[in-house]
């Protein structure tokens, strides 16, 4: 089998996360995608980041059905998590299939820097993901080859424009998210109160009587006083 990796702190998940896997298991003719939310990345802090338990529910309420494996694999790995870390595993789980690390194009410049990519490269196919606006694709496989030394698999994506940060400061601030997050999702986030604090009501009650500019205003004056 074409097994794809798709990992990310899904902090929430969003449309824009399904709309990927769901592009790239089509154009890259995967059969299964393995959805890993990550655990405490050697790369990024933590301080924003919700209870992993919330995170796998999230993504088992997002990616559903035989297509979609929901992994607590890096989760339940104690430390720092890398990637590395990660694939050694799959192929111990997954020997006979072929394995592809999915990825944005931006991160797949900076893998020569990845702690110990050349190891990576040995169990894995990249699978980039890139749009005609960002890097050039005669880019991206000159450093392919010329660098890393391996083929990549390059997808041409249009990309769903949402992001979980974009996600969590709306939900923070009281606004409708329910063009970016899916229904099921959105229903467990407010059900457990997820991405909220005690001054939620009072940004709900400023969000609701104060336009964009003095919303933002308003917040910023918080923040200063504080």
């Amino acid at each position: 089998m074409r097994i794809g990796i798709y990992g990310g702190a899904f902090n929430p998940v969003h449309k824009g996360h399904i709309k990927l896997a769901e592009e790239i298991k089509d154009k890259a003719h995967l059969d299964k995608i393995i959805i890993m939310p990550s655990g405490i990345s050697p790369h990024k802090s933590s301080g924003q980041l919700i209870d992993s338990y919330h995170r796998i529910k999230m993504c088992e309420l997002a990616f559903q059905g035989e297509d979609y494996i929901v992994s607590d694999l890096e989760i339940k790995r104690e430390g720092k998590s890398y990637t590395v870390d990660t694939v050694r595993e799959l192929k111990k789980i997954y020997p006979e299939d072929e394995l592809f690390l999915i990825m944005g194009s931006d991160m797949l410049l900076s893998f020569h820097k990845w702690y110990l990519y050349e190891e990576i490269l040995t169990y894995v196919t990249i699978c980039a993901t890139t749009r005609q606006e960002d890097i050039s694709l005669d880019e991206l496989k000159s450093y392919s080859s010329e660098v890393l030394k391996k083929d990549t698999l390059i997808i041409d994506f249009e990309p769903f424009e949402c992001s979980s940060t974009k996600v969590r400061n709306a939900l923070v601030s009281g606004e409708d998210v329910s063009s970016m997050v899916p229904y099921k999702v959105l229903t467990y986030i407010n059900k457990n109160a997820l991405y909220t604090d005690r001054y939620t009501p009072v940004r709900q009650l400023l969000r609701s009587r104060l336009d964009d500019y003095r919303y933002i205003h308003s917040l910023n004056v918080a923040d200063s006083a504080r």
